[in-house]
């Protein structure tokens, strides 16, 4: 053979692969389709998520995060939305399924199963589907009225409650803002006022100086869990979540200038890891915290005076 019929045989070769290719390509499945357009991501206003048999869960957007609106009016988790909306940008479903409704039940997707999810920009929806069962790392959704796998969203953060959407910070009060304490326990009671002298309490009829060890073995450590006291979640939330029927075993007031009620937090004791807390400020809120972060506020009538 020569050099001329090997070069023909080649490029007869290089045409059959090339057509082979292109029919591939041609009966190859369509390719995964993006459920939200990618730009419109960070625009997201407002949010809606539709459980069966439980009340819509309605977030918006406001200035500097996000509130829920529904079925309560509370601060929302911002990273948690974050975190979902950013996850539009690069969630996607495989080609469909099925179309016919009568499907609709096989893959969780039909309303007596499916949890519908709808994202809103100021010029319309950028998203909705309906949420099915999961199946491996993917989850069935209904969208644009065809059933698909889809994956690179939090569709498990969909099943949760106004709970779990809440934001878990039961105070956020700056040091520099606090002025005040009042703490009862069954340690007893002490009152800390900030003067021009420095840190004061009095307690049982006596007043005198916060002494130095105090001030920094147990005051600035208060001082600072008040500036970010975040929970380990949020036990319940909205109108029918209620604190434990009993009397707190720890209350804290809080004052700040420029406030004639201060915020007040009780403390309830559940074990040796958990507390439940509620602040005044959110009446509709009861949260889980941490046990050993609790007792740290509630022993300042025993500590502050050693």
């Amino acid at each position: 053979m020569n050099g001329r019929q090997l070069g023909l045989m080649v490029a007869l070769l290089l045409v059959l692969l090339a057509g082979s290719v292109v029919f591939m390509l041609r009966r190859a499945p369509d390719k995964l389709q993006l459920i939200a357009d990618p730009a419109g991501a960070g625009s997201v206003t407002a949010v809606s998520i539709i459980r069966p048999g439980a009340r819509e869960i309605r977030l918006a957007r406001v200035r500097g995060g996000w509130r829920i609106t529904a079925p309560s009016n509370l601060p929302a988790d911002t990273r948690r939305v974050g975190t979902m909306l950013n996850a539009l940008k690069y969630a996607n479903a495989a080609p469909e399924l099925s179309r016919n409704p009568a499907d609709f039940g096989l893959f969780g997707v039909d309303p007596s199963s499916g949890i519908k999810f709808r994202a809103d920009t100021p010029s319309g929806p950028l998203t909705e589907f309906v949420a099915g069962r999961q199946t491996g790392n993917a989850w069935y959704i209904l969208h644009n009225g065809a059933v698909s796998e889809a994956a690179g969203f939090p569709f498990a953060y969909l099943a949760g409650s106004a709970a779990d959407w809440t934001d878990n910070t039961v105070i956020a009060v700056s040091s520099l803002a606090v002025i005040g304490l009042e703490v009862k326990s069954d340690f007893g009671s002490v009152s800390l006022g900030k003067t021009e002298r420095g840190w004061q309490y009095s307690q049982s009829g006596r007043s005198a100086a916060v002494p130095p060890e105090a001030r920094e073995e147990v005051l600035k450590p208060a001082l600072e869990l008040l500036a970010r006291f975040r929970a380990e979640k949020v036990f319940c939330a909205g109108p029918d979540c209620r604190p434990p029927a009993k009397k707190p075993d720890c209350s804290i007031s809080v004052i700040s200038p420029g406030r004639y009620d201060p915020a007040a937090l009780k403390i309830y004791y559940q074990d040796s890891r958990t507390v439940l807390v509620t602040n005044s400020e959110l009446p509709e809120l009861v949260f889980a915290a941490d046990s050993v972060l609790a007792r740290k506020l509630c022993s300042l009538p025993e500590k502050i005076s050693r």
